[in-house]
């Protein structure tokens, strides 16, 4: 199983970090502003687990995560038992292109010559956290009714936080070209063939074109910085509370590397806390929209709960004005660096981030206060959603393709399997693949193949390949063109004796 990915799935799930969980837990005696969201959170695990610990002794519990399929053996979800995955990895998807005109005949071969087998670190498939990937081929023979250059895209379901290493190669007549990643549209996790049709639809690679916003709005920034305070056995957990008075109509604020706080909205009192043990060295900001702050002090405490207060922490605050887009920009720089250096974000130029960064908050309200006062945690959620929910995302370049001539494009990728990490069907591994979906391509031909065949037992595939107790008698087959999706449930291979 890979673990990444889990804790993926439940960031996407749950929205809640766990260091947010460790903050809310902290005694204190101010009113939470996230409180709700950290229980909210333990009771989801709860539910989850209780499940998952229950089926087994033959309790029928309904799961909130889990949709029915049209399982049926013609093509519908691809999950054991009628039910949607767990985690749905997407299936293999098909090139696309920006101009029209265009005709392919397309082989796809699922090689699993890896598929359960113990891996030595070679450097070859070092990026295989997974002993159950799939090394994927994806080849196309290109041909134009009228000769040009043509702009070309190759799409794979990720979120912006997944590895690099899921980055497919792409090769034009043997060599490896040079690609440039696009972002899709997000969308709600999928759990299915289903939710993922529904989430690219007719048009999902223009909307993924369109212009991405930018805000301009000017906000006004207080800068927390220099922090001092020791820890000591009566100061555990040194913090510096920022308090302040605010027009709750006209005025809204949100942060960035704060880890806690209060807001009577109302009353127009707030509160944002820093614990200096995490933010040493670095800064925290306080972002006003709309009129600026009535009055406003730093205060320091020896407890996280800021009940005790200590004259020696404190911090420096620098106000200054700014835009909010100028600030997501800053923010990012910051937060690219930190933490995500071999994810798939650092692979888009930066007014791509800002710019689905600023989509995220518009899609929240079109009234940008409003907007800024739904983030509990802060610009960090907004981050969050960035990074962990689901899209599809493109690889765009170009190949020449002359008159009377086709041009052979070949697609290498590892492919993550979908799954259930729970119950009967937890052994099984799902890979799918779409025909059509998304791409303006008329495909004259379509075949698929599978190698490694002696690493895999087949449990139900509707591709046509013939089987005999699981093992696969048939490698190769051909499919119909204009057909939509195809899918495998496939597990290791017994181990001989």
């Amino acid at each position: 199983m890979n673990e990444d990915r889990v804790l993926v799935l439940y960031d996407a799930i749950t929205a809640v970090r766990e260091e947010y969980i460790e903050e809310a837990a902290a005694p204190c005696r101010k009113v939470r502003h996230w409180g709700a969201w950290a229980a909210a959170a333990a009771c989801l695990f709860l539910l989850i687990g209780g499940w998952s610990f229950l089926q087994p002794l033959g309790f029928t519990i309904v799961n909130p995560f889990f949709r029915a399929g049209q399982g049926d053996g013609t093509g519908g979800s691809g999950g054991q038992d009628d039910t949607a995955y767990h985690y749905y990895a997407g299936p293999v998807l098909p090139l696309t292109a920006e101009e029209e005109g265009l005709t392919a005949e397309r082989e796809v071969e699922y090689d699993f010559s890896l598929y359960d087998v113990s891996l030595k670190d070679d450097g070859r498939y070092a990026y295989l956290r997974s002993r159950q990937a799939c090394l994927v081929t994806d080849s196309y023979m290109l041909t134009a009714g009228e000769p040009g250059t043509f702009t070309l895209y190759y799409p794979f379901a990720a979120t912006l936080a997944d590895d690099t290493a899921l980055v497919p190669t792409v090769k034009v007549n043997g060599e490896v070209v040079k690609t440039e990643l696009v972002a899709g549209p997000e969308g709600d996790t999928p759990f299915s063939w289903e939710d993922m049709k529904a989430l690219m639809g007719d048009d999902y690679l223009n909307r993924s074109l369109e212009a991405l916003p930018r805000l301009e709005e000017r906000v006004t920034v207080y800068a927390l910085s220099d922090f001092h305070g020791r820890e000591s056995k009566t100061a555990k957990n040194p913090t510096v509370e920022f308090a302040y008075t605010q027009d709750p109509v006209k005025t809204a604020v949100t942060t960035w590397g704060f880890n806690g706080g209060s807001n009577d909205l109302q009353g127009g009192k707030g509160s944002r806390h820093v614990s200096i043990r995490e933010r040493r060295g670095s800064t925290a900001y306080l972002l006003v929209l709309g009129e600026d702050l009535t009055d406003w002090s730093i205060r320091g405490y020896a407890d996280g709960a800021c009940e005790t207060p200590s004259e020696g922490v404190g911090a420096t605050v620098t106000k200054y004005e700014s835009t909010l887009g100028e600030m997501l920009a800053l923010f990012w720089k910051d937060y690219r660096g930190a933490f995500l250096e071999n994810k798939l974000q650092v692979l888009l130029n930066k007014n791509a981030l800002l710019g689905l960064s600023c989509g995220v908050l518009l899609d929240r309200s079109s009234n940008l206060l409003a907007a800024v006062r739904t983030l509990p945690f802060g610009l960090e959620d907004v981050f969050d959603q960035v990074l962990h929910r689901s899209r599809v995302l493109y690889l765009r370049f170009t190949a020449d393709i002359p008159a009377g001539e086709a041009v052979d494009i070949r697609v290498s990728l590892v492919k993550y399997p979908s799954y259930d990490h729970t119950g009967r069907g937890r052994e099984r591994r799902g890979f799918d693949l779409a025909g059509k979906l998304g791409s303006n391509i008329a495909f004259t031909r379509l075949e698929a193949s599978v190698t490694g065949t002696e690493h895999i037992v087949v449990y139900r595939q509707d591709f046509g390949f013939e089987t005999e107790n699981g093992v696969l008698k048939t490698t190769r087959v051909a499919l119909d063109p204009n057909r939509e999706h195809w899918y495998m449930d496939v597990g290791a291979a017994p181990k001989k004796k």
